[in-house]
């Protein structure tokens, strides 16, 4: 089809030995994580957002080592608010990439998620504060 002749060591797919057969490294299985060796990729992400907390949750399955610089430029909701009446940086994105890191119990990462709905603390957080 592209008139190239194939690469050294066979036509491609299939020519390599059978996957777990000898001749391929072995993995040794995390709890809660897919396959991880010593062959295992670093991940970098850059975002922010529920998008990079979603990749990040996703990268951990599988990444030896993950990286993530993550925005700050959240003002909306709680983050805004915070932003404004404290001068700080925006803790929302921060928070949701933290919890999709932690190896921290359900429960634990529930609390940190759990947003307050009456009186001064009404719209934030747990996990901002």
């Amino acid at each position: 089809m592209h008139r190239r002749p194939p690469p050294l060591g066979g036509a491609g797919r299939g020519t390599g030995p059978a996957p777990g057969g000898p001749g391929r490294p072995s993995h040794r299985v995390a709890s809660g994580r897919g396959p991880v060796s010593r062959s295992s990729p670093a991940v970098a992400a850059l975002g922010g957002g529920h998008g990079l907390a979603a990749t990040l949750r996703a990268a951990r399955r599988f990444a030896g080592h993950i990286t993530a610089v993550v925005s700050v430029a959240d003002d909306g909701g709680s983050s805004g608010r915070l932003r404004r009446q404290l001068g700080i940086a925006p803790p929302g994105d921060l928070r949701k990439c933290l919890v999709a890191l932690a190896d921290a119990e359900p429960l634990v990462k529930q609390l940190f998620e759990h947003r307050f709905t009456d009186g001064s603390l009404g719209g934030h957080s747990f996990g901002n504060l």
